[in-house]
């Protein structure tokens, strides 16, 4: 049995965003980063993170000399950049 993750009220959480792609600008929501706005750079379906756990993640340009990994759940859309 795999548990299926709820929001209160029994709604299912929401996937990660699918207009996510290269050149999108989102706000970071993840503990070293929140609120820190970047550039997706890459979007990988599956990927291994830091961590170990096998996710969606983009890479994202924070500064011109920082980019880090990210799980896609944690990025929230701003604007799709050039879309």
């Amino acid at each position: 049995v795999v548990p299926i993750p709820r929001l209160p009220g029994g709604e299912a959480p929401p996937l990660p965003s699918a207009a996510l792609q290269v050149g999108t600008v989102v706000r970071l929501q993840d503990d070293a980063h929140n609120g820190s706005i970047g550039r997706v750079v890459a979007v990988h379906a599956r990927e291994r993170l830091p961590s170990g756990v096998r996710t969606a993640t983009a890479p994202v340009q924070i500064a011109p000399n920082e980019q880090s990994m990210l799980p896609q759940s944690v990025l929230h859309v701003l604007d799709q950049g050039g879309a």
